[in-house]
């Protein structure tokens, strides 16, 4: 969506409103940070970016919250590679991030493939330590806390009354479409850009010695649906996002 907007502003295309961008780097802030950035653009046409909870005390006439969700466990494996991915976040922050497991100790996995990852942990009684994707339809912390955590039962509730539309990364283009066919003023170069856009960043890094395989043996699959405290709501939850997502595929006609 950023580089959508970007490019759409940056070739002069006529869009009608005129709307702003506002794109946030410190990822999920807490509900007066998040009140702050927005500041008076609630009063216009802006597009707010972030990786950030919600605020449910804002209209929703005036605003409307979207996202895209992916399968559980691909969301796993795309975020544990990633934070060793040095073309994605540069080299300084994977280094940084290679000291910070190097000091976890026995519950740390520098230079693991995930999967052996969350067998060291298991073996060495630490606790799985990822976020669930629910967690990020909880509304934002009101104090200095940077996560936040509602129940399964909140997050769906939060996801069938703020959410305009959720698309999945598992059908990109289709949700692209809809985005698109929702709010044509904003989106309606979104599917062309899309369908030419998509790449695969994922490699060997020279700083790790992780192939970033994107499959796990049906052993740490095991493990991790035992283990990780948050899989079977994590699954409930993605399961309703793609319920809701193919109900708004049918209203809309595709």
């Amino acid at each position: 969506m950023q580089h959508l907007f970007d490019k759409t502003l940056s070739e002069g295309k006529k869009i009608t409103p005129v709307f702003e961008i506002l794109n946030f780097n410190d990822y999920f802030p807490n509900e007066s940070t998040m009140l702050l950035q927005l500041g008076d653009h609630t009063e216009r046409k802006t597009v707010y970016i972030n990786h950030a909870f919600l605020l449910p005390q804002l209209p929703l006439d005036k605003f409307a919250w979207i996202n895209v969700a992916r399968e559980p466990l691909e969301r796993l494996l795309s975020a544990y590679y990633y934070t060793f991915d040095v073309a994605g976040r540069g080299r300084t922050r994977v280094e940084a991030s290679l000291q910070k497991e190097t000091r976890k100790g026995k519950c740390g996995c520098d230079q693991l493939e995930f999967g052996d990852c969350i067998e060291a942990l298991v073996n060495n009684k630490c606790t799985l330590p990822w976020r669930p994707q629910y967690s990020f339809f909880c509304p934002a912390p009101k104090g200095n806390a940077v996560t936040k955590s509602c129940g399964s039962e909140e997050a769906i509730a939060n996801i069938r009354r703020m959410y305009s539309f959720i698309g999945l990364t598992s059908q990109l283009p289709l949700s692209m479409d809809v985005f698109a066919k929702m709010v044509p003023k904003f989106m309606s170069q979104f599917p062309t850009y899309m369908a030419s856009g998509s790449k695969n960043h994922f490699k060997q890094h020279a700083l790790t010695n992780t192939s970033q395989k994107r499959v796990l043996s049906n052993k740490h699959k095991a493990l991790l649906q035992s283990q990780w405290p948050h899989y079977a709501t994590d699954v409930a939850v993605y399961k309703e996002i793609e319920r809701l997502f193919w109900c708004k595929v049918k209203a809309l006609g595709f």
